[in-house]
């Protein structure tokens, strides 16, 4: 399966400046990284949606599946209140259409 990242490593850069990171947290940052999932009702009937959608509506073509990462900023290990912190992106399970390069939500 295939990861698509919605933010380039320069949007990254931006949002943790915006975001108020120190040189303290960038001295402690790790060269792993996090994936965040969520689970709930509305992610539930968004993946049934999702998975009953087998075919692009505009050309035809059959769906892949991708995993959308969008970056959400530095944060600690699971369970963890001190020590390095690692990049945290949250995912989403989406199709993809090969033929017409879309994402479809």
């Amino acid at each position: 399966m295939k990861k698509f990242f919605v933010y380039t490593e320069e949007q990254e850069q931006e949002i943790n400046e915006k975001l108020g990171y120190t040189q303290k947290e960038y001295d402690k940052l790790s060269d792993k990284k996090q994936w965040r999932w969520t689970l709930g009702v509305p992610e539930v009937k968004d993946f049934i949606r999702r998975f009953k959608q087998k075919e692009c509506p505009v050309c035809g073509e059959k769906l892949e599946w991708i995993k959308e990462c969008t970056y959400v900023g530095f944060r600690h290990l699971p369970g963890a209140t001190t020590g390095s912190y690692e990049k945290t992106y949250e995912v989403k399970k989406k199709r993809y259409c090969p033929n017409c390069q879309k994402i479809l939500d």
